[in-house]
């Protein structure tokens, strides 16, 4: 679900681990988005089948520098720090 929910709003999968996803996006605007309904979808999911996985979600602004098929900077490590402190079904 996360997967097809990414490339509807024109995100880009950087790398996974384990359940976690690194995900970029031109604009903010399709990150917001995707955010929103991913959190929506989980929510109708766990109402409709009685459950759904856990999510959190932590999304930031940051600049980053390409590397190849992954990026570097000071900014993807603050945005695993943010993404750390959400809460269950929680967007920080």
């Amino acid at each position: 679900m996360l997967r097809s929910l990414i490339a509807e709003y024109r995100g880009q999968e950087i790398r996974h681990q384990g359940d976690g996803f690194f995900v970029s996006f031109a604009s903010a605007a399709g990150r917001d988005r995707l955010c929103n309904r991913d959190s929506a979808s989980s929510a109708e999911h766990r109402r409709v089948q009685g459950f759904a996985p856990q999510i959190r979600i932590g999304m930031h602004t940051a600049s980053a520098l390409r590397r190849g098929l992954d990026y570097a900077g000071f900014g993807i490590h603050e945005a695993a720090r943010i993404g750390g402190v959400a809460g269950t079904d929680e967007i920080s």
